[in-house]
Order: structure tokens, then C-alpha cells, then sequence
């Protein structure tokens, strides 16, 4: 039914409520693609970049790249780094989904040899996605207009 219009998918599942028939109701939701960024880095970065984590305490998501410096314009300039990004990787280590504190803990321990660089892999997102819009100092983004009513099925 993925091709039918809104209101031919409502009359299909009403039909089958009001005919007491059992049914089962299926949603795709489309695979979202993200960018990555891959940075290798020498001593530690936390000054130049403020992170918070999302509303359970995991991740550790950008909440700010300082711009007063070149780190930092080098950062959102020629990385394309924006506040959003989270941390998905640590040299190889996956900490999507860990405690934020322990993240920021791998970055300072990561920091201190000088002698080896360190990857760290960061994600495409935006603060929003985390419950953080009005920290960017942007306009929050519109909510997407749809012209068809949102109706639930009838219920018997």
C-alpha cells in the first residue's frame, strides 16, 4: 500500500477494523543517510570543542566549536564540523551509545600521548535530533506542512 494515497490506506484499515478480521501493520522507515568525518589528531581538541551529551547521557555530541581560533575555524572550515556532530568512533572503537563522561575520558587519555596520532570518526547530525535546537542560535527548523488531516482509524 506504500503507492496509495493517505486516504485509500485510512478506508483499507478502517475496512478491516469494522471486519473484525486480524490484521498486521508494518512500517518502513527509510534508512537516513549520514556523513562521516574522519580526523586524525596529535594531543588533545577539547579546548577548541564543547560537547554535551543527549538526554539519557550518551554520546557526546558537539554543542560548539570555538571560532577564535584556527583550530577551530580549521574545524567547521575545511572538516566541515558543525554543532550536532557526535562522536562515533575512537581510534577503533565504536562509542555511539555510550556515557557520555566515558567518551570524553577515552578523548583526554588519547590526548596525552603525543608521540601517536588518534583517530576519531564523527557523524552528521544536528542538535535538534537530540532535543538541543536552540543552543546553535539558529531558528528551529519548520515543522514539515502537510495538507491531508491526520485521522485515526475508526474504532469500533
Amino acid at each position: 500500500v506504500s503507492s496509495a494515497s493517505y486516504h485509500a490506506i485510512i478506508n483499507a484499515l478502517n475496512e478491516y477494523i469494522t471486519n473484525d478480521e486480524v490484521f498486521d501493520v508494518a512500517f518502513m522507515i527509510p534508512e537516513r543517510e549520514v556523513k562521516t568525518v574522519e580526523i586524525f589528531f596529535r594531543g588533545s581538541f577539547l579546548e577548541y570543542i564543547e560537547f554535551v551529551p543527549d538526554e539519557k547521557g550518551n554520546n557526546c555530541i558537539i554543542k560548539s566549536i570555538n571560532k577564535d581560533n584556527e583550530f577551530g575555524k580549521t574545524f567547521m572550515n575545511k572538516c566541515k564540523l558543525s554543532p550536532g556532530y557526535r562522536i562515533a568512533k575512537i581510534k577503533t572503537t565504536k562509542v555511539i551509545n555510550k556515557k557520555g563522561a566515558s567518551i570524553v575520558k577515552m578523548l583526554e587519555q588519547s590526548g596525552k600521548d603525543m608521540r601517536v596520532q588518534y583517530l576519531v570518526v564523527f557523524e552528521e547530525g544536528k542538535l535538534g535530533w537530540y532535543g538541543y535546537g536552540n543552543l546553535a542560535n539558529q531558528p528551529p527548523e519548520p515543522e514539515p506542512q502537510n495538507d491531508m488531516p491526520l485521522a485515526p482509524p475508526v474504532q469500533k
